[in-house]
């Protein structure tokens, strides 16, 4: 399963649930390992954008599954304004690094730099995207993508 969150952290590590007035209960790591667990789902790929979101990869990482997180757990990430289409993070990992390779890792990488470039252009902190995997997982993706049919690139 492939599950991307994207919303604002606190340096709690809780995720925002808001939907306007409504008071929601906000989503811990530890509530979406249970979440994953309840539903018996093994396999688990887990983007998490947000502020403190490394908060989230220890918690998350197992053999069976991939972590990746916009910023370390002590640290923020960039432009989530109300006027972006996508965080620096988004941006960099979908529009830019998955339009070059379908391997969820290799991305990673490629949008890291990315975005520290940026973050430099910027003069920001280093929000210091973080990754956890381990080779289970990868050779499940390994196998997940010797099935797909990839378009040439333009």
């Amino acid at each position: 399963m492939f599950v991307f969150m994207t919303s604002h952290g606190s340096e709690e590590h809780e995720w925002i649930v808001q939907l306007g007035d409504l008071t929601l209960t906000q989503i811990t790591p530890d509530d979406l390992v249970a979440a994953y667990d309840d539903a018996g789902i093994r396999w688990r790929v887990s983007v998490v954008s947000a502020c403190y979101s490394g908060g989230y990869a220890e918690v998350l990482a197992a053999p069976t599954s991939l972590v990746i997180t916009a910023a370390r757990a002590d640290r923020n990430s960039f432009g989530c304004g109300a006027d972006a289409d996508l965080t620096y993070f988004g941006r960099a990992y979908f529009a830019e690094a998955m339009a070059q390779t379908p391997d969820f890792v290799k991305a990673f990488e490629i949008a890291r730099t990315h975005i520290s470039e940026r973050e430099k252009l910027d003069d920001f902190d280093a929000s210091e995207p973080q990754i956890r995997s381990a080779p289970p997982i990868e050779q499940q993706l390994a196998a997940w993508r010797s099935t797909l049919r990839l378009r040439p690139q333009r």
